[in-house]
């Protein structure tokens, strides 16, 4: 199973003006998220009214460790009972 989180920051025009921007800001998202074992899913870049910032819109995805919802035991996939304290599962 997968989680999703979606981070939106806006940039502006000096970042992104003429066909430029600032890849640090965008390495900094990617590292921040990658310590906690979040991949970037998707990402797009669209103009804001003003015109004068960017609004950029990241995806970020994870595996979500299947734990039993009773004691919290790490589970296999498939799995209909914990193997730990029984809890049945669907």
């Amino acid at each position: 199973m997968k989680e999703y989180a979606i981070e939106q920051r806006r940039f502006n025009e000096k970042v992104f003006g003429r066909g430029t921007r600032s890849i640090d800001s965008v390495e900094g998202l990617l590292n921040k998220y990658a310590k906690e074992g979040w991949v970037l899913h998707s990402m797009m870049t669209s103009p804001t009214r003003d015109e004068k910032t960017q609004l950029t819109t990241m995806v970020f995805e994870r595996d979500i460790p299947n734990k039993c919802p009773s004691c919290g035991n790490q589970l296999l996939d498939g799995a209909t009972f914990c193997g730990k304290c029984g809890f049945k599962l669907t």
